[in-house]
């Protein structure tokens, strides 16, 4: 047999990741990273572990599927006989594991499923929320590898609908409590984060260490929660509120407090290995990164937010720039003030999107109280996803009563939104207005120094503009043109240019696979078997790739099952004809040929909304 190399493994992620599946190296069943399935991702890992012999699966919520794990001959019986009792033979993805199978089903809606051992039957576990799985080909410990079932892949079937009467026998244990303690004592789930958080906050005030917050969390966790954290997400909370400044004072021996974490120096060489922030947005901002929006009323500013927001959320390409799809968080610090019918007039817009995780807090969050950004920060962590974009409109909204000219009061907000992006990991957008000249944003220059990507809309008799005023780690983009068009009851900022429509965006690999079939197809084009020699490309990723190419269309597949050959669609010729820039708007399209417009506006004048002060902020 053949070792299988790191190289390996890390081909077999980057194919799961094409599925949208977060994954993160292991050394056999135990996690290859610091914080565990916590560091899964769908994005291509920069460095992966020499000494990796596997590919972790997060299951739960993060994943949007759980597994069922039988881990013996009489598991796998007892499993076929429950399906038998039910009257159903349910068809799923489903890997063979050492000794027994790991069978995949989707997350039911509303239902929280979380990992458990021997609740649904004798040698039968679950992994759920919190919890995670070695994925094929990965090298099990006893010697052999992880394999799909023949014909139950990712990529030959589809993960299953998990039955009704599963999801009861799953979860019906923690549904059905009925004796649970007064009222005050139990935390439930939407609490737990939130509670713990101020529960550490208390504890750091009163001037106690990281490892005495975190026994404390530790033993309320057990006790109260219900049910309970994973003990790395309370170790998380712990050390999280630990790099605070406790409250001002002395120790017994009349010492001063001296609160935070201890520093970390970095030589050039851990420097250089640093990776690279990936683009949230291809072009505007990096993940991670603090971002400002400003312009004056009327501008666009919400409404371009909003968009950014629905985009990312959905994983959708904004003006023809791919974008990093994951979980997004609007704050509307004015209320709901319209935002139902700018959602609905975006989508009206993308009819195509699939957007789920995008949340509204339909109140300010102030920015200036660290202790409430720090709730801010754990009710997130309970409810969204792979959070990528943190939205605070308006930047006055969540600083009520600073002095915007001080350069103190907006260090203090600025530091509160330093805390949502180094505890999420995500990128958080700053909306601002101009000041009375309209020629920057208001206030001290505090924020423009502070941030990574400033970012201005401008009216004119043309329509608006979107201009980068800074751009700390890389070429300002050229202007952007927009316009501002009416939509149902509302409107949508779209591009002032033609750009490809959804579904027309494909990596640097997905596009060497299609082209490896052009330039080696014949009449009737190629079999899966020779498409993938010719690819050169690990099969994992080759699988990955050539579905996401058949399902957008550049690529054709005659016939379903054995002996099914594939050609390259018109679309698909067109895709690999040479891109040339255009003019001034920094996109490009194809050279011999224009790329679709988008979906044409629909509703007349009589169904739209006149957009002004009252509608944008």
């Amino acid at each position: 047999m053949t070792t299988a190399t790191a190289e390996h493994f890390e081909g077999a992620a980057e194919g799961y990741q094409d599925l949208g599946w977060p994954v993160f190296p292991v050394r056999g069943k135990i996690p290859a990273t610091k914080n565990g399935c916590l560091d899964a991702t769908t994005e291509p890992w920069r460095a992966w572990p020499r000494s990796a012999t596997g590919v972790g699966f997060a299951t739960g919520t993060v994943s949007g599927i759980w597994v069922l794990d039988l881990d013996s001959e009489e598991a796998e019986r007892r499993w076929e006989t429950m399906q038998d009792e039910h009257g159903e033979r349910i068809a799923t993805v489903t890997a063979k594991t050492g000794k027994g199978f790991h069978v995949y089903f989707k997350m039911p809606p509303g239902r929280d499923i979380r990992n458990s051992a021997g609740k649904v039957g004798p040698g039968i576990d679950v992994r759920g929320t919190g919890g995670y799985v070695v994925l094929p080909p990965s090298a099990h410990p006893d010697g052999g590898v992880y394999e799909w079932v023949r014909d139950r892949s990712p990529d030959d079937f589809p993960v299953a609908v998990t039955p009704r009467w599963l999801v009861d026998l799953v979860c019906g244990r923690a549904d059905t409590r009925t004796n649970a303690p007064a009222l005050g004592e139990v935390i439930g789930e939407g609490g737990r984060n939130a509670t713990l958080t101020s529960l550490a906050g208390t504890l750091r005030r009163r001037g106690m260490s990281e490892e005495a917050i975190a026994a404390a969390l530790h033993v309320e966790n057990r006790g109260r929660c219900v049910p309970p954290l994973p003990a790395v997400e309370v170790d998380a909370i712990a050390s999280s509120v630990a790099r605070y400044v406790p409250s001002a004072g002395s120790t017994p021996d009349g010492t001063p407090r001296f609160g935070g974490a201890s520093y970390e120096l970095l030589n050039v060489g851990q420097l250089e290995d640093r990776p690279v922030a990936e683009s949230l947005i291809t072009g505007l901002f990096p993940e991670g990164a603090l971002i400002s929006l400003f312009g004056a009323p009327g501008s666009g500013k919400s409404f371009a937010a909003l968009d950014w927001g629905m985009c990312v959320a959905g994983g959708e390409p904004w003006a023809g720039r791919a974008v990093g799809q994951g979980g997004v968080v609007y704050v509307s610090g004015e209320g709901s003030g319209g935002l139902g019918q700018r959602i609905r007039a975006w989508r009206d817009c993308h009819p195509m999107a699939e957007v789920s995780d995008i949340y509204f807090l339909l109140d300010a969050v102030p920015l200036m109280d660290h202790q409430a950004v720090l709730r801010f920060v754990a009710t997130i962590r309970d409810r969204v996803p792979n959070p990528k974009l943190v939205v605070f409109d308006t930047l006055a909204r969540c600083t009520l009563g600073a002095d915007e000219n001080s350069a103190r009061d907006m260090g203090l907000a600025i530091h509160g939104a330093d805390i949502v992006r180094r505890e999420l990991g995500c990128a958080v957008l700053l909306i601002h207005h101009t000041n009375a000249s309209g020629d920057r944003e208001r206030g001290s220059t505090a924020l423009r120094g502070a941030v990574d990507v400033l970012m201005s809309l401008r009216t004119d008799e043309r329509g608006i503009t979107l201009k980068c005023e800074k751009s700390k780690d890389s070429e300002p983009f050229d202007d952007i043109r927009l316009k501002l068009s009416k939509r149902l009851d509302s409107a949508v900022l779209t591009p002032d240019f033609d750009v490809g429509v959804r579904g027309d965006f494909l990596t640097a690999r997905q596009v060497e696979t299609l082209r490896s079939l052009h330039i080696s197809a014949l009449d009737d084009g190629l079999t899966v078997s020779t498409w993938l020699e010719v690819s050169g490309q690990k099969s994992s990723s080759f699988y990955g790739h050539r579905k996401s190419l058949v399902d957008k269309g550049f690529v054709r597949q005659h016939r379903e099952g054995r002996g099914a050959r594939y050609t390259v669609t018109a679309k698909g010729e067109a895709a690999l004809t040479p891109l040339t820039p255009s003019h001034s708007n920094g996109t490009l399209e194809l050279a011999g040929t224009s790329l679709p417009p988008l979906p044409p506006l629909l509703g007349g004048g009589e169904c739209g909304v006149k957009v002004g002060k009252d509608e944008e902020r």
